[in-house]
């Protein structure tokens, strides 16, 4: 099961839960539960949001449009998170495009709703600017680790990434995708998902992979990995 057992479970959005009572209450009086499909966009560049939407399971990815190739994965959202984090910071719209990559639910509240009680609910403005610095933080990280390390690691830290933010050891990802969200050829991908079965690490069919051994996983992943976590961590270990 992932995430370990000492840390927070998927079912519920960690940053819903820091809000005190009154905010709290006030949030979900405004959102509505809604599942998320498959490759559902859920933003696009350039064009305002109609909705943010906190997740309690799955994961949406962040893409970084690179003109006439294909765009490149810059960081996760899932139960830790919400997809909407420029409206915190004052802008209407993003540069990125948002895509389900990982189906489960959620709660979703139109953006306008939602500054309207951003603006009456201090609490919640600064856990989702915490949020964002870490945010920000991971993608940082993810472009030093696709420029620094090899295909192994890589492949490992995001596998963890998503298994962190999903419930259950099995992943319903294909090569291609794999291959889209790292930024590599198809061929590298199952080079190095091979490598990692033959470690005992994982089982891979089409369309699937198991998570066999999550902290042998950890050791093959580079140190951006854990740094990532950590500063997680921070964020919802901090005092209000």
């Amino acid at each position: 099961m992932a995430p370990p057992s000492d840390r927070a479970q998927p079912g519920a959005n960690r940053l819903l839960e820091l809000l005190p009572g009154p905010e709290h209450t006030r949030m979900f009086d405004e959102l509505e539960p809604v599942s998320i499909t498959s490759k559902q966009i859920m933003g696009r560049p350039d064009e305002p949001f109609s909705y943010v939407l906190f997740p309690s399971s799955g994961v949406v990815s962040v893409l970084v449009p690179m003109g006439e190739e294909p765009p490149v994965e810059a960081g996760v959202i899932g139960y830790d998170g919400f997809v909407g984090i420029p409206l915190v910071l004052g802008f209407d719209r993003g540069p990125h495009e948002l895509i389900v990559q990982v189906p489960d639910g959620g709660w979703r509240m139109p953006a306008a709703r939602f500054l309207d009680l951003l603006s009456e609910s201090p609490v919640m403005r600064t856990v989702l600017q915490r949020y964002a610095l870490t945010f920000f933080n991971q993608t940082a990280r993810s472009s030093a680790c696709n420029r620094m390390h090899d295909i192994n690691q890589r492949l490992a830290r995001w596998l963890l990434m998503v298994h962190d933010r999903v419930l259950g050891d099995e992943l319903r990802l294909t090569h291609e995708f794999l291959s889209e969200m790292l930024g590599v050829r198809r061929p590298s991908v199952s080079v190095a998902a091979q490598t990692l079965h033959h470690a005992g690490l994982i089982d891979y069919r089409w369309g699937r992979i198991q998570i066999l051994n999550r902290r042998g996983l950890e050791d093959a992943a580079c140190d951006d990995y854990r740094q990532t976590v950590e500063e997680y961590e921070q964020t919802f270990a901090a005092r209000r």
